[in-house]
């Protein structure tokens, strides 16, 4: 299974497709140790002569390891988006206090004839 990589800015949840990958890598990997245990003859297929029970064991829990990686990615993806408008909505603010800081010492500066 492959997990769709997409363009940039259009990232279900902001997940980068880096991260994808990785999650991907990581998924592969587990399926395949628990292939590795059960097939036997090395065909790369679990065969009705190997012990599917025990492969769908292990693969429950490459399933599991991967809704836990991909709902970590996306709550990581979500955290970043949330600060980075904080951040801007904190630079904004910070303007709009630079604006009205100048304002006021440029009103009163005129107020006194030193323009």
């Amino acid at each position: 299974m492959l997990l769709e990589i997409y363009p940039p800015g259009q990232y279900p949840l902001g997940i980068d497709p880096t991260t994808f990958q990785e999650i991907q890598a990581n998924y592969s990997a587990c399926i395949a140790e628990e292939l590795a245990v059960v097939d036997k003859n090395g065909n790369g297929r679990v065969d009705p002569s190997e012990n599917v029970n025990l492969y769908r064991t292990g693969e429950m829990f490459c399933n599991e390891e991967l809704q836990g990686s991909m709902r970590h990615a996306g709550e990581m993806a979500a955290s970043q988006t949330r600060i980075a408008a904080l951040n801007a909505q904190q630079a904004a603010a910070e303007a709009r206090i630079s604006a009205i800081t100048t304002s006021i010492i440029n009103g009163a500066r005129a107020e006194v004839g030193l323009n």
